[in-house]
């Protein structure tokens, strides 16, 4: 063989073996295992109230103290006569205790608390599914039904692991699709291409 031959036969072999490299790290998810992470909502955990839902409160007796209120963006609700109230990242019922024990305190004797998650932020789907958006989000959906809700997979669609970027702190997680993973207003499920 020539110098020539020889050089073009390692150039050749070489960007085959980066691409090949470059294909296996992007299906693995970069590095990333696909796996569930600790720490995330599983079927079975109570619903935490996220940024951008809408709650309904209403206060036994107390009139003025009923209406729906919008978690805003810093996580809190401007309640009348107590002020901002945290409410993102916390169960209804330990939300609804804070509200009990601060009216008892100042303002309620006894008071008899009832909230509700009336509406929520969507959840967004995207990628390798035939029907890429935003769909309503409805308490324990998870990774599975939010694909089937985006009309499914694609062909091409990598169906063991999707990407899921959390809305309410931005973290990236590479989880497999049929895991008991409950999602949260406002995530982003990406599903990732097949390349062969």
């Amino acid at each position: 063989m020539t110098a020539r031959r020889m050089s073009i036969k390692s150039l050749t072999t070489a960007v085959a073996a980066s691409v090949l490299a470059g294909c296996t790290s992007l299906s693995s998810g970069g590095g990333r295992s696909c796996a569930v992470p600790e720490g995330l909502p599983t079927v079975g955990d109570e619903y935490e109230i996220s940024v951008g839902d809408v709650i309904a409160i209403n206060v036994f007796g107390q009139e003025e103290l009923k209406g729906e209120y919008i978690v805003g963006s810093d996580g809190t609700i401007s309640f009348p006569i107590l002020g901002e109230i945290g409410a993102a990242d916390r169960t209804l019922t330990t939300f609804v205790d804070e509200i009990s024990t601060k009216l008892d305190a100042d303002v309620v004797l006894n008071p008899r608390v009832n909230a509700q998650v009336i509406d929520h932020s969507p959840i967004y789907v995207f990628g390798s599914v035939l029907k890429p958006g935003s769909y309503s989000f409805n308490v324990y959906t998870g990774v599975y039904s939010a694909v089937a809700a985006a009309g499914g997979f694609t062909y091409r669609a990598k169906k063991d692991c999707v990407v899921l970027r959390r809305a309410t702190t931005g973290e990236e997680f590479l989880i497999p699709t049929e895991s008991d993973v409950i999602l949260s207003p406002g995530d982003v499920i990406e599903v990732k291409a097949r390349y062969f």
